[in-house]
């Protein structure tokens, strides 16, 4: 999602793949970017009930076997507890029909706040025009920072590919709502977009609207921030580490191999120390 910087630069939607439609990591998880989340500072509720084995389990409504949560029925496996965040407005989420709800980082939300709701273009309500924004940073646009955010009661996100928006923007329930933007952040999510590798302000939808919840907080609110909104990025920043620790394992057996196989002359103990201190990635 491209939500800040240049209006028009790219389209707003998930984070784009390769023209085969693959995915593949653009850095390591830990590679240090400019303005990232700051993970050691959220205040998170336990991963316990996601780290145990009761975490997999049959989705009520369809029945098949789900880890942590069915993502086409959007319903938690019975042994996992989410904690519920409370919303200033609610954030309308539309998805296109042909994007894979088991990679969008968007669908989990639902699950974490009674004040997401998930949408499937074209099949959209009517949303209140005079009381309903659009992230999406169009030349119109308004910094979060600077909108009045009197009166608002929605706020519309677009999940999905860059070159889907364009059909979902000139909706009739879309068209002609006042577009607010986010300002220029980095982003943790592991899926690579090539087409906007050197283009500032490309995150995750989930990234979008945590920083949209921290502007507005900022703006609106005046006051020191209390964390009241991070545990709506309880998913992904558990999807995050263990991305992350498998990531490491993947270079330490690397470096492994290469001492085992006579390669080059490698320090395995320093190889390993590095990986641990996020200083080393994979390729």
């Amino acid at each position: 999602v491209q939500m800040s910087g240049d209006p028009g630069a790219l389209p707003s939607g998930r984070p784009c793949v390769s023209k085969r439609g693959r995915t593949r990591a653009a850095q390591a998880p830990n590679k240090p970017v400019e303005n990232q989340i700051d993970l050691e500072s959220l205040r998170l509720s336990s991963f316990e009930c996601l780290e145990n084995d009761a975490s997999r389990g049959i989705c009520p409504q369809c029945g098949h076997s789900r880890k942590y949560y069915c993502h086409e029925c959007v319903l938690l496996t019975p042994g996992v507890a989410a904690p519920d965040v409370a919303l200033p407005f609610t954030v309308d989420i539309v998805r296109h029909p042909k994007e894979k709800s088991s990679k969008s980082s968007a669908i989990p939300l639902q699950l974490l706040s009674q004040g997401v709701k998930l949408h499937t273009f074209p099949e959209l309500p009517v949303f209140p025009a005079d009381q309903t924004l659009l992230l999406f940073p169009s030349e119109a646009s308004t910094d979060a920072r600077e909108t009045d955010w009197t009166g608002v009661t929605h706020v519309v996100v677009v999940d999905c590919t860059w070159f889907q928006t364009g059909p979902i923007l000139k909706h009739q329930s879309l068209a002609g709502l006042r577009c607010v933007r986010i300002q220029d952040r980095g982003s943790r999510f592991w899926r690579y977009c090539h087409k906007a590798e050197n283009i500032p302000g490309v995150v995750s939808t989930t990234e979008a609207i945590y920083f949209l919840l921290r502007d507005f907080f900022d703006a609106h609110l005046k006051q020191a921030y209390d964390g009241r909104y991070d545990d709506i990025l309880w998913f992904f920043v558990f999807f995050f580490k263990l991305i992350s620790a498998k990531s490491q394992e993947r270079s330490a057996k690397r470096a492994r191999l290469m001492v085992e196989g006579g390669g080059a002359d490698v320090d395995l103990e320093e190889l390993t120390s590095k990986i641990r201190a996020g200083e080393l990635h994979p390729a």
